[in-house]
């Protein structure tokens, strides 16, 4: 199945370009139509919201980790990506304590 907005715990091009569009659409669209009050902050409102859940993902992306999972408590995989070989897991701390 061919997976179009999130691929491997990662956002596909097709859905950066979408969350990009949504963001300086609703935005610039806001200011250029100028509907009523209620409506401009409501898609204000929106378009920032979406563009900060895209730049969380996007700075997730930059260091290396899958920032969606399809996991229902989705922290068990991303905490998994956080690891590395030099980070003991978190069984082997258990372990050690007394």
């Amino acid at each position: 199945m061919k997976r179009y907005f999130i691929h491997d715990g990662k956002m596909t091009d097709l859905s950066s370009f979408l969350v990009v569009a949504i963001t300086f659409g609703g935005i610039l669209g806001t200011l250029y139509f100028q509907p009523p009050f209620w409506l401009g902050i409501l898609f204000i409102s929106v378009s920032l919201i979406v563009g900060a859940i895209g730049g969380a993902a996007g700075m997730a992306e930059s260091v290396g980790s899958k920032p969606f999972t399809t996991d229902p408590l989705g922290w068990r995989k991303s905490k998994k990506t956080y690891q590395t070989k030099d980070t003991p897991s978190l069984e082997k701390r258990q372990d050690d304590a007394p």
